[in-house]
């Protein structure tokens, strides 16, 4: 429909973006189908991500910025926002190997998933941090049982100390000036959503055939940056009902797949991710950026193949009372 409505944008990035998004999909579907088991990851995967985040933090620091500042580095072709997007998602991943996993791996993951949130936080990207906060909050409710009164206590006193030791107590204070300042406040911080939303909303409402099937003139490089409002501008009522549509088939094939899903440790993982990536799109990126989106989505369609031929590898319990 972006073709026939001659919309711009479709450069080179494009298709690498979204056949980026259809390599995730069908890899994640993949490993859906056939499972992963998450228990064989070796501990040095772990040790690498704490040294990855630890060399960002020391990058941003030998660029003389302060806490307190937006950390971005657009001249460097590095991206405030993608950093966040990238590290936010490896929290999520590092903090889910630290609650399910035992010993020192668990450990070391713990300590990975700090580092990657502190670069999100450095980074001051609201979307980001939002859902990670609450899909954070998600993974800690599903798996409530697992957490030890030992993790929680290192939990807690890791993260005292990473707000007291650290530059991020002031780096926090600026992030809630970004949640509460308005996008004119904002200056050359903002990506200027309401500004880009509100000439597409003229452009949308122009006519009958752009309401139905999206306007003409939209530009895939200015995105409106929420999902819901991009599918509608740029493919209409039409889209959006066939959208609306694939994400009801989608909820009831989980419905029927939830206890085996959700007890399953990649079943889990893909929820989380597929939660967190949906509320990041509320916020942040368009459509054929959000690959995560496309990878926990392809992940789930391959493990409701594998239940349904009673293949899932790596179910706790049958009974949805008992998962977890």
């Amino acid at each position: 429909m972006s073709i026939i409505n001659a919309q711009v944008g479709f450069d080179f990035r494009y298709f690498y973006l979204l056949g980026k998004c259809g390599v995730f999909f069908v890899a994640a579907y993949e490993f859906g189908k056939h499972g992963l088991d998450l228990s064989r990851i070796n501990i040095l995967i772990y040790i690498a991500t704490v040294v990855a985040c630890l060399s960002v933090i020391g990058l941003f620091m030998s660029g003389g910025i302060s806490a307190g500042e937006r950390y971005n580095f657009d001249q460097d072709s590095f991206s405030a926002v993608g950093l966040a997007i990238n590290y936010s998602a490896v929290f999520l991943l590092m903090l889910f190997a630290a609650i399910r996993g035992v010993g020192l791996g668990a450990f070391i993951a713990f300590i990975a998933s700090m580092t990657s949130a502190c670069i999100v936080v450095f980074t001051a990207s609201r979307g980001a941090i939002i859902a990670a906060g609450v899909s954070a909050l998600l993974l800690s409710i599903i798996n409530y049982r697992r957490v030890s009164g030992c993790q929680a206590v290192i939990i807690f006193l890791g993260s005292i100390f990473v707000y007291v030791g650290t530059p991020l107590k002031n780096q926090l204070q600026y992030v809630f000036k970004r949640f509460t300042y308005s996008e004119g406040q904002l200056g050359g911080f903002s990506s200027g959503r309401d500004t880009i939303l509100a000439n597409y909303y003229h452009s949308w409402m122009d006519t009958a055939r752009s309401v139905m099937f999206g306007i003409a003139d939209y530009d895939v490089g200015h995105y409106p940056h929420n999902i819901v409002i991009e599918i509608l501008i740029r493919f209409g009522a039409f889209g959006a009902g066939l959208s609306f549509l694939f994400l009801l088939l989608f909820a009831l094939d989980f419905y029927r797949n939830r206890c085996e899903i959700i007890s399953s440790s990649l079943g889990q993982l893909l929820c989380v991710l597929f939660f967190y990536s949906l509320v990041l799109s509320m916020f942040n990126s368009s459509l054929e950026q959000n690959f995560i989106l496309f990878f926990s989505v392809g992940g789930l369609a391959g493990l409701f193949d594998a239940n349904a031929s009673g293949d899932i590898k790596d179910v706790k319990s049958p009974h949805c009372s008992r998962v977890v």
